[in-house]
């Protein structure tokens, strides 16, 4: 296989969303037609892609490293999921078994911080949703 092998990258709607929030706008040419992709896709359906809705984009395995690349930058900024074995994963979870029982100060506090994440999270995807929506955005 080599960076300019064709594939299909079939992803939910909601993930191209969050994906384009994240790496909009970008100069990169083969990252701009997988956003123009979506445009003429979300332009020509009347009732609007969103949440599980599967969307299929024509593109090379070099746009699935530079989009995993995106998102794992990201990912690292926002929220603590990632692959099993991280060590952000495994730093969070030692973090929140520190909880106090007694008060429950620790899980309060990251209850607070999951929420933004959430929020955050969210933010970025609709903003994706937005960019590829353009004038027919309808805040989903």
């Amino acid at each position: 296989m080599a960076a300019n092998t064709a594939l299909n990258i079939s992803l939910m709607a909601k993930d191209w969303e969050t994906i384009i929030g994240i790496i909009f706008p970008c100069v990169d040419p083969e990252l701009q037609n997988v956003f123009f992709q979506l445009q003429n896709f979300y332009s020509g359906q009347v009732t609007k892609p969103s949440g599980s809705t599967v969307i299929t984009v024509v593109s090379t395995e070099d746009v699935v490293i530079k989009i995993a690349t995106y998102i794992y930058g990201t990912n690292l900024s926002y929220s603590t999921q990632d692959i099993g074995g991280n060590c952000f994963n495994r730093i969070m979870t030692a973090l929140r078994a520190l909880n106090n029982m007694a008060d429950n100060y620790i899980q309060t506090q990251f209850v607070t911080f999951d929420a933004g994440v959430q929020t955050t999270q969210q933010t970025i995807r609709k903003n994706g949703r937005k960019y590829i929506m353009i004038l027919q955005y309808d805040n989903n």
